[in-house]
Parts: structure tokens; C-alpha cells; sequence
């Protein structure tokens, strides 16, 4: 070993200390203003980004409200098979539409279909149609008792 060489002895020399960069006037190549805006704008690029990335509505269909449920998932058996037994069915019909379960072509026509159930209920409950009012039983005495 050569005590008067200049090289340092330990590797904690070589670089500088944390306390010598927490200030932006001795941190090297350092201007001496703060990079704050900077850093923030970069990760609310990069935040907005991976929320553009990670949009599953880009990919919705026409129609389509919520997401598609697994394939696994019995309540999709259940609509999908009532559908595919009963083509009118407006629960199916509404249930396949608004997951976007159906392929392409088949979503097509049964938005469509979907589409006239809707406008029927809406005129329905424009007109009062739908309504369903029940018979009122007099206080007094109860229907079935003596």
C-alpha cells in the first residue's frame, strides 16, 4: 500500500454525500433552480398515459355500458342461455348488450332489438301504460278474516 497516493482509499469517497446533494446549488451540473415543476409535469404525463393505457372503454361496444363478465361467470351462462333459447327476451337482451357479451355481427341485431325495448318503455311510461295500481283494502276489516 502507498499512503501518498491519490486515489481514495474506501468507495464512500468516491462519490459526494447525500447532504452535499439535497440542496439544487451542489448537485453537479445543477443550475441552481429547483426541477419540482419538472418532475411533477413528467409524472402527471406518465400518470395520464397509463390511464389512457389502462382505458378498457376504448374497446366497448355499441350499447356496451359495463364491463364483459369472465366467461366463467354464471350470471353470463344464465343471460347468454335464456338468449340463446329465447331470442325476445328483453332481460337477456338487455343484459348481453350492456356487457358487450355478444360477438359483432349478433350484437348488431340485438342492439337493435334492445334499442325498440327501451323506446317501448319509454313511450310506456310516458303514457302511464305501465303502471300498475292495487286495490285498496279498507282499514276497517281485512281481506279474509272474520
Amino acid at each position: 500500500r502507498q499512503t501518498g497516493s491519490a486515489t481514495p482509499e474506501r468507495p464512500s469517497q468516491l462519490r459526494p454525500s447525500r447532504s452535499a446533494l439535497t440542496t439544487p446549488e451542489k448537485r453537479p451540473g445543477s443550475t441552481g433552480h429547483s426541477n419540482i415543476p419538472q418532475k411533477l409535469a413528467r409524472s402527471t404525463a406518465r400518470d395520464t398515459h397509463e390511464l389512457r393505457r389502462r382505458d378498457l372503454r376504448d374497446f366497448f361496444k355499441e350499447g356496451q355500458i359495463f364491463l364483459a363478465p369472465p366467461v366463467a361467470d354464471p350470471t353470463r351462462a344464465f343471460y347468454y342461455t335464456l338468449w340463446q333459447e329465447n331470442r325476445e327476451s328483453k332481460i337477456a337482451t338487455k343484459y348481453l348488450v350492456e356487457r358487450g357479451i355478444l360477438p359483432p355481427g349478433e350484437h348488431e341485431k340485438c342492439l337493435a332489438k334492445y334499442r325498440e325495448f327501451r323506446k317501448k318503455e319509454k313511450l310506456a311510461a310516458r303514457d302511464g301504460a305501465g303502471v300498475v295500481r292495487s286495490k285498496k283494502i279498507p282499514s276497517g276489516r281485512k281481506k279474509g278474516r272474520r
